[in-house]
């Protein structure tokens, strides 16, 4: 063992520099861990791109968090409409942007899991792996544009595919 490394692999007992600069499997693992959950917790948030196109069509639902004009996600936390701002962005919940459509708009948006029934539609469906999305005009049962539906590989890239149809929907504020 030299340098202490074992193999080529740091045993995490020695600092050195080789893989895991002295930390241990756990505290490693633990660190990844950790920073899996940040770029889950991320994902929840619209971003600056909608929030931007969000705040010219009058968003003004109070939130958390905020970004910057450069695009850095603010440092202050608060239940504040950051809009009002001239150099802030408010940085919402998806959840939120729903809601704000819903109401404010009478959109329902939806994203579902895509299932194939096959030929035989009494049986359990089988998940695609594929995410459909919906926007659905409230009083009115027929899709708010000419597509039925999307369709998106990922769970949140549906969120964001959904916001982005129905913020074309919707004229600027004035």
């Amino acid at each position: 063992m030299e340098n202490g490394l074992l193999n080529g692999f740091n045993d995490g007992l020695h600092p050195s520099s080789g893989i895991g600069g002295g930390k241990s499997a756990s505290e490693m693992m633990e660190e990844i861990n950790i920073m899996q959950a940040y770029d889950e917790y991320q994902r929840i948030f619209v971003p600056l791109d909608l929030a931007i196109i969000l705040k010219s069509k009058g968003f003004n639902t109070r939130c958390i968090y905020s970004y910057y004009e450069d695009g850095s996600v603010g440092s202050e936390i608060g239940w504040i409409n950051y809009n009002q701002s001239d150099t802030l962005v408010s940085r919402p919940l998806y959840q939120q942007v729903v809601d704000w459509f819903r109401v404010k708009h009478k959109y329902v948006l939806s994203v579902f899991q895509e299932t194939d029934f096959g030929i035989d539609t009494n049986k359990n469906p089988e998940y695609t792996g594929k995410w459909n999305w919906e926007i659905v005009r409230l009083g009115i049962f027929e899709p708010a544009y000419d597509s039925q539906f999307g369709v998106a590989d990922e769970y949140y890239k549906g969120w964001y595919e959904i916001v982005k149809m129905a913020l074309s929907l919707i004229p600027n504020k004035k």
